[in-house]
């Protein structure tokens, strides 16, 4: 329904024109940078903006995707959410293998195929800007806690969802177990809060709007060249190691395509996302030999955490049905409301369009009593930090084509399984595995049903009383079996998209892991890696923020190395 919706609207959005995106080699000034960088995503802009502040520093950034003009995935905040669980030309549409913890089930696994990368088809949740609607946001964020003057933008929605006071109220009958959180970005998350998300002015603000805007894009020193699909990194050095790798290979054609090879003169910046990235590095020859050997691949360098300890957040939830019609399911199963709304959003940039849909999100711990810390440790960050996330939605409890509802994604932000990205044959225009090896760990289905008691418990303040009808989810019900509710987790669990940890960072002497402190490949000269692949933990929170930051440290990191 999504799909047909979207290619329903008539389109009169205004194109930026980037005068320094490049959509052929052969346009470029030479095959000779300063620093090459793979993939035009959140972090990699981040590192192409920062380097390119030094005039005699030249940059060349390769994304293998399309451009972000004028993408409604990538521009309209409402609809970029939505488009995740379609086909579209900014996604590289991945699929996992069938995964054990899943029932065998295979999933559909996004990521952006788009300049600005993920940042340009994320949930943006997360320089404070200015809202929408302008209303009043005494009481929904603390902005002693806020920059106002960054280049990447965050704001609150900028529009007024219906179950906001239901939400309030909750917190303040409720305040014990559900304190309300008047910033969860204060460092202590744990609470009830307004979700933020990263838009500005009511178009969405990611790595490519902010970090590659025109003035940056502009600059005489930076060449961001899309539709440019990196095959490999390539060894420039001879003899005994270390190895270097400055040269990087890649072709606009498709498998049967020119390689074209591009020379850094200092360094090979690998920003090319927590499932490319270590693809790469495997079809350079960097990986565990024996798997690379079988899957006809020369080695060069032996390093086995390359593509391991992948790391997602598995969500599922509840929902209700309520007694009101003032929700969010019919805009997304009518399509005059649908277009009414994308008619004022394209008008003022105003409207529920201008959000991600989400108006609130909370952060829980399980209580430390709970019986499953006899049997596991405690993964969290310490004690303000979140075991479960609930992201509270207006919407999505009927699941059909009638009925209004209430409902509850239940996440867990500290995981205990861990999965792999690995390859399937030497080809690297063949998809590669992915399984986040979701819910091989069995305290990850014991802390998800905590999250379900704990979503069901917040309904149960009294402001609820009158609007809750009934749980839309039998097997998740009081009086369900443990194998009834389990075998729903099993068979509804998708992913938050926040996969990290596949080039992990680890100690410089460490004898595992894939880079150094510095984000430098262990063991190779020439080749650092900048994304959420380095994460050696998943971050207990949403991880694009993570990434911004890693790449803002990454960059000072690059410049100090080069002086």
């Amino acid at each position: 329904m999504v799909h047909q919706l979207l290619t329903s609207l008539s389109l009169a959005l205004v194109c930026p024109c980037y005068a320094a995106l490049y959509e052929r080699a052969a346009s470029l000034s030479g095959l000779r940078y300063d620093f090459v960088i793979v993939g035009a995503g959140t972090a990699g802009n981040v590192i192409a903006n920062r380097l390119t502040e030094d005039p005699g520093t030249s940059v060349l950034v390769l994304e293998a995707g399309i451009s972000n003009e004028c993408q409604l995935a990538s521009e309209i905040p409402f609809i970029g959410v939505s488009a995740l669980t379609v086909l579209n030309p900014s996604n590289w549409n991945f699929t996992t293998v069938a995964e054990f913890g899943l029932n065998n089930r295979m999933r559909d696994y996004p990521c952006g195929f788009v300049l600005g990368g993920s940042s340009s088809i994320n949930g943006m949740n997360k320089i404070f800007t200015e809202l929408t609607d302008h209303h009043n946001t005494a009481g929904q964020f603390n902005p002693a806690v806020h920059g106002f003057n960054g280049i990447n933008s965050v704001s609150l929605p900028g529009f007024a969802f219906p179950y906001t006071p239901l939400i309030i109220k909750a917190t303040q009958q409720l305040p014990n177990d559900f304190p309300f959180n008047l910033d969860m970005n204060s460092g202590k998350p744990l609470g009830i809060g307004f979700a933020q998300e990263t838009t500005k002015n009511g178009v969405r603000s990611s790595s490519a709007t902010s970090y590659l805007a025109p003035k940056y894009i502009n600059r005489p020193n930076l060449y961001v060249l899309i539709n440019a699909r990196v095959t490999k990194v390539v060894k420039t050095s001879s003899g005994k190691q270390p190895l270097t790798f400055q040269q990087v290979e890649f072709t606009q054609d498709g498998f049967t395509g020119k390689r074209i090879q591009i020379q850094a003169k200092k360094e090979v910046i690998l920003s090319a996302g927590v499932v490319n990235t270590p693809f790469i590095l495997l079809h350079s020859g960097i990986g565990d030999t024996q798997e690379l050997a079988r899957a006809g691949i020369q080695p060069l360098l032996h390093l086995p955490s390359v593509g391991k300890n992948a790391s997602d957040h598995p969500v599922t939830g509840l929902g209700w049905t309520v007694n009101s019609m003032d929700t969010l399911d019919e805009i997304n199963r009518n399509i005059t409301l649908f277009n009414e709304a994308f008619a004022l959003w394209n008008e003022t940039h105003g409207g529920l369009f201008s959000t991600n849909g989400q108006g609130h999100i909370g952060w829980k711990r399980i209580p430390k009593t709970s019986p499953i810390f006899q049997k596991f440790p405690d993964l969290s960050a310490g004690p303000n930090s979140a075991h479960i996330e609930l992201l509270l939605s207006n919407s999505g409890a009927s699941g059909g084509s009638t009925g209004s509802g209430f409902s509850v994604a239940v996440i867990i932000v500290s995981p205990a399984s861990r999965g792999i990205i690995g390859l399937s044959s030497n080809d690297p225009f063949q998809q590669p595995v992915i399984n986040t090896g979701a819910l091989t760990s069995n305290f990850d289905v014991l802390a998800l049903r905590e999250g379900f008691k704990m979503a069901k418990q917040f309904v149960t303040a009294p402001v609820f009383k009158d609007y809750i009808i009934n749980l839309a989810i039998p097997a998740a019900a009081d009086n369900a079996t443990d194998a009834e509710v389990e075998a729903y987790i099993r068979n509804t669990i998708i992913t938050a998209y926040h996969i990290t940890g596949t080039a992990a960072m680890t100690a410089q002497n460490a004898d595992y892991g894939v880079v150094n402190p510095d984000l430098t490949v262990k063991g190779v000269k020439g080749l650092r890696i900048v994304d959420a692949s380095i994460f050696p933990f998943i971050p207990s929170g949403h991880t694009q923020a993570p990434t911004y930051i890693i790449a803002e440290r990454a960059a000072d990191l690059i410049k100090a190395a080069w002086k």
